[in-house]
């Protein structure tokens, strides 16, 4: 491997690189028009975050890093410091200023990396704004509780909370909230899991981190979690969140959980996810999935089972984004045979489900990540908390193209993972999540709206 920013991805030989920007070191670049037919490395949106990658290997051990710019190949000025075995760090695009810029690695000590161009394009940022609209709901905290926007509602279904047995008798509930504006909330369906008047026939189990969807104009949950012992391999359907219909006693794809799942192009889709072996009982090997199914009136196809990204689960959400569904980050939990999770910050997009394209550039910003929410608000994917090695996160941020990033600054919400989220009317509304402080989970709502006169 190449140890260069931006050529060990490109393809490009060290020295080749290294030719080609001396032949154009000192040119200078100051509007984007006027670079609009440079031959670069990366085009960056101007006010994106972006990280820079290096191949630790390649530098010296024990060395201190600088990131460094130029805006003319010549002058360099140090960005920020890091250590060699970091591997990345990260650089924000400017505002204003030329339109192309040099980057590179410099070992103190040692001669610099060869360097990168970028020339930048027009900014897609937006300004938001968070308000707390409730400290405490009227539902118990919960996290992995399914979150939709159907028939002008927004709907909160089921959910898990081990702290509080006398809401949650067996762990996970399936209880069903509604809201028109985030504040004042109506219970649909009390819970009924692990108490006498739940009935197997009538009702589902209560689960968390299921398949949420709206499909046919219905309310889908699909499949769930192995708390109760065993795989809930069914799928429900709704018109109004109180009666439910049984839709399939098994959805016919091998049994998994953490499956991430949208409604699209009229169908229902279920990708990636995972066995645990462990908890629910059941002897074998821990699977890790990367394929794509399909609902069509009552049949499961599988649309493809390499569909280039790397088997993974635990993306809380959907995203629908110009007539394409897309995959961003999410990882895989622990088991017995795979103790070591894995974290993914990757973006990629499809219009069919059966061939994908990657985004991102390999320069995600953002800290890969599991069990994020992930939502399509004002024309954007957001991702927002989610859950590392590092513990729960609170940091938001939001593409309009899954390569150039925005972060949302100064998030007032405490960390959490496994949220509940909503894109409705105008404003974008997380409540809930895996907020743990102690032995408190929090249970709250949030609001972000566009800051519709920001500059």
């Amino acid at each position: 491997m190449l140890a260069a920013l931006g050529y060990w991805c490109s393809g490009r030989t060290t020295a080749e690189g290294a030719a080609r920007h001396r032949t154009v070191g000192e040119a200078r670049f100051p509007t984007e028009g006027s670079a609009a037919h440079v031959e670069a490395d990366r085009e960056w949106a101007r006010g994106s975050t972006h990280a820079v990658r290096w191949d630790p290997e390649a530098l010296p051990r024990g060395s201190t890093v600088e990131l460094q710019e130029s805006v003319d190949g010549a002058t360099w000025t140090m960005v920020e410091t890091r250590l060699w075995f970091e591997g990345r760090a990260r650089w924000t695009v400017p505002d204003s200023g030329p339109a192309v810029w040099w980057l590179r690695i410099a070992p103190v000590g040692s001669p610099p990396l060869p360097p990168m161009m970028v020339r930048a394009s027009p900014s897609q940022r937006r300004s938001y704004a968070w308000t707390r609209l409730l400290e405490d709901t009227p539902f118990a905290a919960r996290d992995g509780a399914g979150a939709l926007v159907y028939r002008d509602r927004m709907w909160l279904l089921g959910g898990w909370n081990p702290l509080l047995p006398q809401v949650y008798p067996r762990r996970c509930s399936n209880d069903v909230w509604s809201s028109t504006d985030g504040t004042s909330w109506r219970m649909e369906k009390p819970n009924t899991f692990g108490t006498p008047a739940f009935d197997a026939t009538r009702d589902w189990e209560g689960r968390h981190t299921a398949g949420y969807a709206v499909h046919d104009d219905r309310m889908w949950l699909v499949g769930g979690d192995v708390l109760q012992g065993h795989y809930q391999t069914d799928a429900w359907s709704s018109a109004d969140g109180r009666t439910w219909v049984r839709e399939l006693e098994d959805v016919g794809v091998p049994k998994r959980v953490l499956h991430y799942t949208v409604g699209f192009d009229a169908k229902l889709w279920i990708m990636g996810g995972q066995t645990m072996p462990d908890a629910a009982s059941e002897p074998g090997p821990t699977e890790l999935f990367a394929d794509t199914w399909n609902l069509e009136g009552r049949t499961w196809t599988r649309v493809t089972a390499a569909p280039g990204w790397s088997p993974r689960g635990a993306i809380v959400g959907a995203a629908v984004l110009d007539h394409k569904m897309w995959l961003v980050g999410g990882g895989t939990y622990d088991t017995r045979d795979k103790p070591a999770r894995a974290y993914h910050n990757d973006v990629w997009s499809t219009s069919d489900g059966r061939s994908w394209t990657r985004a991102d550039d390999e320069s995600t910003p953002w800290e890969a990540r599991e069990y994020s929410n992930v939502v399509v608000f004002d024309d954007r994917i957001f991702v927002l908390g989610g859950y590392n090695e590092r513990g729960n996160l609170n940091d938001v941020w939001f593409t309009r193209d899954g390569k150039n990033w925005y972060e949302v600054p100064d998030t007032p919400w405490v960390s959490r993972h496994a949220a509940s989220t909503w894109a409705f009317r105008d404003s974008l509304y997380l409540a809930a999540g895996n907020a743990m402080v102690g032995k408190t989970m929090h249970s709250d709502v949030w609001r972000l709206d566009v800051v519709r006169d920001a500059r």
